[in-house]
Formats: structure tokens, sequence, C-alpha cells
């Protein structure tokens, strides 16, 4: 591997101390990719679950509606991290991530080779997780009303609620023409009492989700635990459309809460309005997955089967640098994460954001290169060495 890879670096800010895919979607992924090819040595990208490097939330909406897949629907990365790998895991806390590197011959480019790139996170054991301090942020407004809506929030939370404990706290905010508490902190043990405001919801008037996020933020804050995860789960089916609805003020306020220690994730649930724009930008400023739900089974891979990954980070700002070997690589191109690529100099930069990783998550990350004498993209510059000649 070293004749391809000369050095792969993975860095992450306060590593914190609790720690058979269907071929119609694989034969898919050639027409998403926008990315050019590049010469030199070094690829730098941003490590992130919203967010994702794992954000699921178009790969959910692209499995069902397969023929609509374009590279403005679907970013091509949450395919490729939509489907479970066999990576090998960590053995312990003082190892948080493992990575696993392997190369094989393009399926779509003769001629030129694919490397994949996978990290697996340390999961953290149920009997040493951090308590959990949640706040259900709840779109209650008139085009919740649809089975696949509201109902499916109920239903979905439900779920997520059996994985919690007697030492983690559940609040409720809901938002339509205006939002409101509906249910104060409460020790998640108090089941009855959190399921019986969930099923007690309904649906009806417009989005003031400007409001529900801050009315929602201020209840994580009066419940902060500085040793534990402080998350707002907002579940919505599009846009806010009443208070605030500028994505750079509301990414303003997401960023600014999450210095605080609170972080963001979204449920998408239903079609047509959903604005996942700003839904993938409020996810990636909040330090948060988003996630979409089409059906009882997506919230149960989300929410049960991967709930340590979706609430418990080990590490946040987490990136990646890929020094490429010049004399075996012509040219190279990473496979979507086109809003996750870093500067050189972002790298070692702690005050550039980056996404963080969740307990026992896989992330992958394809790229496709030019071995040297290979098919090349970039012609040679006209008065300048040959490519193979000189690192670049």
């Amino acid at each position: 591997m070293r004749d391809v890879i000369q050095k792969l670096t993975l860095t992450g800010d306060e590593m914190f101390r609790f720690l058979r895919h269907p071929i119609e979607i694989a034969n898919e992924i050639p027409k998403l990719i926008s990315a050019q090819f590049h010469s030199g040595i070094s690829a730098h990208a941003e490590l992130s679950r919203s967010n994702s490097l794992r954000d699921r939330a178009l790969a959910a909406r692209a499995k069902r509606l397969v023929a609509l897949l374009r590279g403005q629907v679907t970013r091509v990365e949450e395919m490729i991290n939509y489907f479970p790998y066999a990576y090998p895991a960590p053995v312990s806390a003082d190892e948080p991530f493992r990575t696993n590197v392997s190369v094989f011959p393009s399926p779509w480019s003769e001629g030129r080779k694919i490397i994949q790139i996978g990290i697996k996170g340390y999961a953290v054991q149920p009997a040493t997780r951090p308590r959990a301090n949640l706040v259900f942020l709840i779109d209650t407004s008139g085009s919740m009303e649809a089975p696949n809506r509201l109902p499916l929030v109920k239903h979905s939370l439900a779920l997520l609620l059996s994985q919690l404990d007697a030492n983690d706290r559940v609040a409720i905010v809901t938002y339509a023409g205006k939002a409101g508490v509906a249910l104060e902190p409460t020790a998640a043990s108090d089941k009855a009492k959190i399921l019986g405001v969930i099923d007690g919801l309904y649906a009806g008037g417009s989005t003031a989700g400007a409001e529900g996020i801050r009315q929602a933020y201020a209840l994580a804050e009066q419940n902060l635990d500085a040793n534990g995860v402080n998350r707002v789960i907002l579940a919505t089916d599009g846009d806010f459309n009443v208070g605030i609805t500028s994505r750079d003020e509301l990414k303003g306020f997401v960023e600014r809460e999450r210095g605080k220690g609170i972080f963001l994730s979204i449920l998408g649930f239903g079609m047509g309005n959903y604005n996942d724009a700003l839904m993938q930008a409020l996810a990636q400023n909040g330090n948060g997955a988003a996630a979409y739900i089409d059906t009882l089974n997506e919230a149960r891979k989300v929410l049960v089967e991967e709930a340590t990954s979706t609430l418990i980070p080990i590490a946040k700002d987490v990136k990646i640098q890929v020094e490429f070997n010049p004399a075996t690589v012509a040219e190279y191109r990473l496979i979507g994460y086109e809003t996750r690529l870093l500067n050189r100099d972002d790298f070692a930069n702690d005050k550039v954001d980056a996404g963080d990783v969740g307990s026992g998550q896989t992330v992958t990350a394809l790229y496709e290169i030019v071995p040297a004498g290979g098919p090349r993209v970039i012609g040679d510059l006209r008065y300048g060495e040959p490519s193979g000649a000189a690192s670049g």
C-alpha cells in the first residue's frame, strides 16, 4: 500500500474520554460524480457524520427513488456511507479509530483504480456511555398531517425512547404557527408520561421553526451536563416559513449554541417541500447528523441499531489527510464530499470546524486514481517536466 499512499493522517479535537450492496445503486455512482481530477500529492477532507460523511438524509430517499438519482439530488458520499461495512473495530478507547485501506480496479474506468479508505470508531459500551440530555423539537405544522410525517415521527421517537435509561432526560418543544414547551425535562424512565405527550400531538398551522429552535436550545441549556451528551433532535418535513428564515442567520445561531456544547441532529420526514439544503447546513453547523426517515424500518435503523453513533460522539472536528506517492499516482479525485473539502492550511487550523464521529461509527471515502502511465485527464504543462518527474 505504501507504493500508492505515502501518508494518511487523521486528527480530531477532544477525543472524548467516554468514549451486499444493491447493484442498481452501485451502477449509478459514476453518474453522480462531479469532482475533477487533481495532480500533486495531498488531499484533505473533513470527516463528519452530518453532516454528514455519515449524513443519510438523501441516501434514504434515493434508496427508494433510484430512477431519480442525479448529482443535484443525491450526494454520492451519502450513498457510499449508507451501507454497512465489516471493518475491524478498535479494541479499546485507547485506540479511538482504526483505519482500513484497500485498492482495486475502477469498475467504470479502465486503467484507473479505486482506493477505499474506511475508518471505524471505538464503540462506547452501554454501561459506560454518558448521560443524554435530549430535547425533541417536533414540527406540528399543517403539512405534517400525512401518515409518513407526524404519525411516523411519533413511532420513531418512541423507538429512540426505548434506547434511553433512567440517567437520561427528555424534553419536548413543538412548533407550528408558534412554538411552545410540551414537556419539561423528564427522566427517560418515565416513559408513560413522555409517550403520552408525544401521542397527544396533532398537526395544524404554519411553520415557526426558528422560534422552536430557540426554545429547544434554551431548554437544553437549562439542563446542560458538561460531561454528558446535550443534543436537540429536530423532526420536520420541510422549510421554516415564520420568523427567522435566513439560512445564514439560522446557521450562525446553531454555531453559537454548538460552542456551548449543545449539538443539533435532524430527522427529515415526507417529500415535496423538504428543504434538504437548509437541514443539511443546520446539521453540519450543529455537529450533528441529518437522517431521512421514510419508513418505520428506516427509523429502527437510525434510532435503534445506530442509536449510539447517532447520539454519542467520540471525537469532534475530525479531519483526514491523504498523501499520494507521486511516483505511482499521476492523478486522483475524491468521490463526493464536495462540500467538505479543506485547504491544506485548514488541516492544521483548529479554528476551521469539521464534523464529529459517533460511537462505533463507520466512515468510508473512495478515491479514484490514475496510476503513473495510465489514462490521464490533465495534460502536462507545455513548458515543464512531465507529471511523473515531480511531486507537484
